[in-house]
């Protein structure tokens, strides 16, 4: 979780990040103090499933647009 909230820092600072933890974990801790994954993004609580994968996929499809690029399949254009 600290590494997230580093990487949090450089997204206040204007510098462009994915916040993948943000959209994928489970709001409320387990028993541990730790975020699973939330219901409908895995189906282990660790590992993304295809569901996850979609969410996660349109997440960066969202960062190139907001960069100016363009998605083309497979392949980011400028």
């Amino acid at each position: 979780q600290a590494f997230n909230d580093v990487i949090r820092e450089y997204a206040n600072r204007g510098i462009q990040v994915l916040d993948f933890d943000l959209i994928a974990r489970d709001a409320a801790p387990d028993g541990d103090g730790r975020y699973p994954l939330k219901a409908g993004f895995s189906t282990d609580t660790i590992h993304p499933d295809d569901s996850g994968h979609a969410e996660l996929a349109a997440l960066v499809q969202a960062g190139i647009t907001n960069l100016g690029l363009e998605w083309t399949g497979n392949l980011v254009t400028a």
